[in-house]
């Protein structure tokens, strides 16, 4: 028997971005981890991948879709004590909208992702 916390807490793939430098604080004290993808998910970021031709637009905009459902954890609070985190749905919405931490939460997950080449697919 498994149960559904133990799968979560065992992810194969996890990625943390620290993000303190966007918002004045240090590196580390701010961060999102994402988890890896589902397979629908995976498929979706690689065939986004593939299909952009090196086209971030593309690329961002299904990873925008995607990005709430993989935070597992985060450093956001909606108090100073912090003891109420920040629900994902608003993580996700204060991230995007800084095209810069956006950027950067992006670029570190697919970078970190093990996505296959085109030599070890044929």
């Amino acid at each position: 028997m498994v149960t559904k916390k133990e799968i979560e807490e065992n992810y194969i793939f996890k990625t943390k971005v620290e993000l303190g430098d966007f918002f004045k604080k240090p590196k580390n004290e701010v961060y999102i981890i994402l988890r890896e993808p589902e397979s629908r998910e995976y498929l979706k970021i690689r065939k986004s991948l593939q299909a952009s031709g090196g086209e971030s637009e593309v690329v961002m905009e299904d990873f925008i879709d995607l990005f709430p459902n993989l935070i597992i954890d985060h450093a956001f609070y909606e108090d100073t004590e912090g003891k109420k985190k920040t629900p994902n749905q608003n993580v996700a919405k204060i991230v995007t909208q800084k095209i810069e931490v956006l950027t950067r939460v992006m670029t570190e997950y697919l970078s970190a992702l093990p996505l296959p080449t085109e030599s070890r697919e044929r």
